[in-house]
């Protein structure tokens, strides 16, 4: 969870500055890894960490990453995106993003925008992470 926030701090921090392409690609690729499927196993310890509050359920624990894992994806989605970037994004949305978002209707207009930009929209059916 604090890989979460310092990414989240750092998105903010670079955000006045133009990020490239690259830059977001990087940041993207790490997002895709923080919300990979195997991190929410029932027998991962992703939510049992020492540094976690141990008084907190995995299920608690878990609320609290979908806020600061929106937070962080809030972030993201301010970014101006090259096509390469945008479409990056629409994948990884579909993929692992949206199931961890505490109001995945929010990128509803973005996904409506890439339909309008001629991206296709694949649908993954989503799977319960718990």
């Amino acid at each position: 969870m604090e890989l979460v926030v310092s990414l989240t701090t750092v998105i903010k921090e670079k955000a006045g500055s133009s990020p490239k392409e690259e830059w977001m690609k990087n940041i993207l690729r790490v997002v895709g890894v923080i919300a990979a499927p195997e991190n929410f196993a029932e027998e991962d310890v992703f939510f049992n960490m020492d540094h976690e509050d141990a008084s907190k359920s995995r299920d608690e624990n878990y609320i609290e990453f979908k806020k600061r894992f929106s937070d962080l994806w809030r972030e993201v989605m301010k970014w101006k995106m090259t096509p390469s970037v945008h479409k990056q994004v629409v994948v990884l949305l579909s993929d692992r993003v949206m199931m961890h978002l505490n109001k995945p209707l929010q990128v509803s207009h973005f996904l409506i925008g890439s339909f309008a930009m001629g991206m296709i929209i694949y649908y993954k059916p989503i799977t319960n992470t718990k």
